[in-house]
């Protein structure tokens, strides 16, 4: 996803930083829901909770009222439920009209704004204290380590290589993920080192076909751009033709 990169890199250092996640389970769909979702409805909260307090109501008064008997009128107009009059009509002199068109939902747009974004923060705090509380919470370092050395039992993890520590960094962070890790110790627990070596070892040689796949695609939308970019300019040719064009001497 293309956006991915930008939101994190506009709004990951307020809470996403590697640093501060306690739990690394989310993807981009989870932090859309808990994390960039609640960022914007506390942006809109504060925005109409600062224009209550600044001007929350425009409110008719006669000339004759003091500034004084003009903020008050405002101030009851702002806690007191409204009612709509179109201009064409006349105002009701009965109070029931009145009271069965009331306009009762603008001084609680804050609270309901805050209280969207409690909804979806809480399901995320939640699990993540499930999580901590019944370990299933694997580190980065672990779940790299982990994937680290049932590929050294397989041959196919170079210590040495910058490059492949890189790639398994990436599998074990990006393709096993937390489910992914965790299921794993599980069949080691419940079977042999052998027999995990093997399903880390198949879903290694998955990944990297994978990548080389991307990286494949990626270079060849490279070149076929700058074929169609590239366009031939012929040399200066004086006193012939060549190729259908008479050049000038």
């Amino acid at each position: 996803m293309p956006y991915v990169t930008f939101l994190d890199s506009i709004l990951g250092p307020i809470g996403l930083y590697e640093g501060l996640r306690s739990v690394r389970d989310d993807n981009f769909i989870d932090r859309m829901s808990y994390y960039y979702t609640n960022m914007f409805l506390l942006f809109f909260t504060v925005l109409v909770s600062t224009e209550d307090f600044v001007e929350p109501i425009h409110c008719w008064s006669p000339e004759e009222f003091t500034d004084s008997e003009r903020y008050y009128t405002l101030q009851l107009c702002w806690i007191s439920n409204t009612y709509r009059v179109p201009f064409s009509e006349p105002i009701p002199p009965q109070f029931e009209p009145r009271d069965n068109d009331e306009v009762t939902y603008y001084q609680w747009v804050p609270l309901i704004l805050l209280l969207m974004a409690a909804c979806f923060t809480i399901p995320r705090q939640v699990w993540k204290y499930c999580s901590q509380s019944m370990f299933l919470v694997v580190y980065p370092r672990q779940k790299t380590t982990f994937a680290k050395k049932y590929l050294k039992m397989e041959n196919v993890y170079d210590k040495g290589n910058f490059l492949s520590r890189k790639m398994v960094r990436k599998f074990a962070d990006t393709h096993l993920r937390q489910d992914g890790i965790f299921l794993l110790k599980l069949i080691a627990f419940n079977t042999n080192t052998v027999f995990v070596s093997k399903i880390i070892n198949i879903l290694w040689e998955k990944y990297r076909e994978c990548v080389h796949e991307v990286g494949r695609t990626v270079e060849n939308e490279f070149y076929e751009g700058r074929r169609t970019t590239i366009r031939y300019i012929p040399e200066p040719n004086y006193g012939h033709v060549t190729d259908g064009y008479e050049s000038e001497v």
